[in-house]
């Protein structure tokens, strides 16, 4: 399945139903899929899964932000971010992760205009790591 289906996924709650249409990337195509997905159950993930998938996460984001998708790659880091605050360990490469995620996230929504999220992923990056120049700057 496509990134835009996983997201819708991950932004799910335990026994909801949602309705996803998927549009052909062709021009020349105007067919839709269409999909009823339920939320059966939620598995929860090691440390390390998560941590593997937030790394994942900001990748993706990193290729969708040079691509000049900018509200994807600002998806992408948000869940990036919400797999991050799953974890139970916090370690310095977690903590590194973390605000590398917050400082992409707030550099697209200084892009996209969004300008509270940008102060809300400076703030949490700044809390991480006090020293963070990349988040003063774009706080600033």
């Amino acid at each position: 399945m496509g990134d835009g289906i996983d997201l819708a996924i991950s932004s799910m709650s335990l026994g909801e139903i949602a309705q996803i249409t998927v549009k052909s990337l062709e021009v020349s195509d105007p067919s839709k899929l269409f999909y009823q997905i339920e939320l059966l159950d939620i598995i929860q993930m090691s440390d390390d899964e998560l941590y593997s998938l937030a790394k994942t996460l900001k990748e993706k984001g990193n290729r969708e932000f040079l691509a000049k998708n900018l509200e994807k790659a600002q998806g992408m880091y948000w869940n990036g971010i919400d797999f991050v605050e799953q974890m139970t360990r916090f370690s310095k490469d977690v903590c590194s992760l973390a605000v590398e995620i917050y400082n992409h996230f707030a550099l697209v929504s200084i892009q996209l205009k969004k300008f509270e999220q940008t102060i809300m992923a400076t703030d949490c990056a700044i809390q991480l790591d006090k020293k963070s120049v990349k988040a003063h700057f774009r706080k600033s």
